[in-house]
């Protein structure tokens, strides 16, 4: 791990060390096998295999920096919503990894989201 500009990057294996970011300590599964979960990293959601340890992907909104806040996954881990540090909630589909819906009418972080009982 490698401390930069103050900002943790990355290390040589693609992990920090730490699978949580420090305003975000929410770790849901991804799957219902129990191998994936997705925790926050900073301003970004990683999905990692936890059976090898390695991250399988990373859900990354390209127009925001903003930290992670608040991570939840629907019961049918068909979608996954962020809530960010400035106000912004971004769903994503799990399978496709896009983000499907930005929210950006928040005026203070997004620090709780939830699903419905039917996912929605």
């Amino acid at each position: 791990m490698v401390k930069a500009y103050q900002r943790y990057q990355l290390g040589e294996k693609g992990t920090l060390g730490a699978i949580a970011s420090t305003t975000c300590c929410d770790v849901q599964w991804g799957d219902a096998s129990g191998h994936l979960a997705f925790s926050a990293s900073l301003d970004a959601v990683v999905l990692w295999n936890l059976r090898t340890g390695a991250k399988v992907a990373e859900l990354r909104d390209p127009e925001g920096s903003a930290e992670v806040a608040s991570l939840t996954v629907s019961s049918s881990s068909r979608l996954v919503g962020v809530g960010h540090q400035d106000g912004k909630v971004r769903l994503w589909e799990r399978d496709s990894l896009e983000m499907r819906v930005a929210l950006d009418g928040h005026r203070a972080v997004a620090g709780a989201l939830a699903f419905n009982d039917d996912g929605t």
